[in-house]
């Protein structure tokens, strides 16, 4: 069996290096990191006073823990890490004490998922106060007590959402779970199924639907576009925007890849602007969403082939994007898509934001 580190120094560099983080209530301003690439999904911590320079040697190492296969991130809540990987045969959720690494608890999620590229689950837990949820490779949605790991309530989405009998994806699912308010919101199943689904989070009951093209292998992102709350969820032919309360369709805009792929959510870069990126040689495009008589509009601002983000999204700051082009970290103008620079150390990687300072891991570790 295949084995990877969680590294403290690594993964919470941004979050304890400065010594400011405590340990026991979640302080929701700052430590905490709730969900996919952070509590707001952009991968920004709010961490300050973090080291300018490192040692040679890199930072101290706080703890490090051996765990099993898997591309699932962290989320942090107080004094709790949750994480999902393959363990024992079976792809389960991890309570950790994020000061130690101890385990307070663990939960199966379903058996273990084999696949040629890489086995484990994909999605990232997400915390909601005293609820945690998540979702493994084959599709199945749990909401636990995040105190004791006990089931609150299952559901197999893709079962669920679509007719499809053979998996929700060959790749697995990936989508992590979004909350807002009393709903959570997520990817749903291959056609015929539903494209994105709304759920009541205490209980798992579908609220809404919206079926329009393939699920691909995002997750939903809330985005305020000119004031307006929406979800902007990537999906196989593109992007959509989507009524939060309904799940009517706002806006779409085609964006195709050669596998009908779009990984990465999209990204709000301006009140009214939004970025999608993607692999398979596609790269990047801007536009421009505005309400004309009750409808929007979909301005393409830019389009580039040299910003392809595959598996991992980009920040923003002060107007330029860092993120990965494949293998190259780069940095392009969010406006006008220009390459400002590019570094070829890494190969694929992630890239999180914090003190005005980029933390990058790669997968050479």
């Amino acid at each position: 069996m295949k084995y990877r580190y969680l590294w403290i120094m690594i993964v919470w560099i941004f979050l304890y290096l400065s010594g400011a983080a405590g340990f026991g209530f979640p302080d929701e301003n700052g430590s905490d990191w709730t969900q996919m690439r952070g509590s707001a999904r952009d991968g920004i911590s709010t961490e300050t006073k973090l080291a300018d320079r490192w040692p040679e040697s890199g930072p101290a190492e706080i703890w490090r823990k051996n765990i099993g296969d898997g591309y699932s991130g962290v989320a942090v809540s107080g004094d709790r890490l949750f994480i999902t990987f393959s363990h024992d045969g079976k792809e389960k959720l991890f309570c950790l004490n994020a000061g130690s690494g101890g385990e307070i608890w663990q939960f199966a999620l379903n058996d273990h998922f084999d696949e040629q590229f890489g086995d484990g689950p994909r999605a990232t837990p997400t915390i909601d106060g005293e609820t945690v949820y998540a979702i493994g490779s084959y599709g199945i949605l749990y909401s636990l007590n995040a105190k004791n790991g006990q089931k609150n309530w299952e559901l197999n989405i893709h079962q669920t959402f679509s007719d499809e009998q053979n998996g929700p994806f060959n790749r697995g699912y990936a989508s992590s779970p979004l909350i807002l308010g009393d709903t959570l919101i997520i990817c749903g199943s291959i056609p015929p199924g539903k494209t994105v689904v709304a759920l009541n989070k205490h209980t798992g009951k579908t609220i809404w639907t919206y079926q329009n093209g393939t699920t691909s292998y995002s997750s939903p992102m809330l985005m305020h576009i000119s004031g307006h709350p929406q979800i902007v969820s990537s999906i196989g032919y593109g992007m959509a925007g989507i009524d939060p309360k309904t799940g009517a369709e706002l806006w779409k805009y085609r964006w195709e890849t050669s596998y009908e792929l779009n990984i990465v959510p999209p990204l709000q870069v301006a009140p009214d602007k939004v970025m999608i990126s993607s692999g398979y040689d596609k790269g990047a495009a801007l536009v421009q969403l505005q309400q004309k008589n009750g409808s929007w509009e979909v301005n393409e601002l830019w389009t580039n082939r040299l910003f392809r983000n595959h598996f991992n999204g980009s920040v923003l700051l002060d107007g330029f994007l860092y993120g990965f082009d494949n293998k190259n970290l780069k940095c392009i103008n969010a406006l006008t898509g220009e390459e400002q620079w590019a570094n070829r150390d890494f190969g694929k990687g992630s890239v999180i934001l914090a003190d005005d300072k980029l933390y990058v891991q790669g997968e050479n570790g």
